[in-house]
């Protein structure tokens, strides 16, 4: 709990950082790719506990739990180009 709630805090700090505010779609932040990568870390926890104990917490928090990890890891595996901006795919 106290994880999710730093990476929330930072997260909240990274919509105030210039270089991301300079470049909405393509902007690169070291600072907000950190706090991407503590989101990671957490999903990783979580889906691995979440699989572990399914029988306590069910499938959905499992499927919850590799699906943020995933989207997370979406961004640092594909480069901005290929994410989905104003409802179509950038090439």
């Amino acid at each position: 709990m106290v994880q999710s709630l730093l990476i929330c805090w930072l997260a909240y700090l990274a919509l105030g950082d210039p270089l991301l505010k300079n470049n909405r779609v393509f902007g690169y932040s070291p600072f907000a790719a950190d706090v991407s990568a503590l989101a990671c870390g957490y999903f990783v926890w979580a889906s691995y506990v979440s699989l572990k104990y399914m029988h306590l917490f069910g499938v959905g928090f499992a499927l919850h739990g590799l699906a943020s990890l995933a989207v997370f890891t979406y961004g640092f595996v594909f480069p901005p180009e290929f994410s989905v901006v104003e409802g179509g795919l950038m090439f």
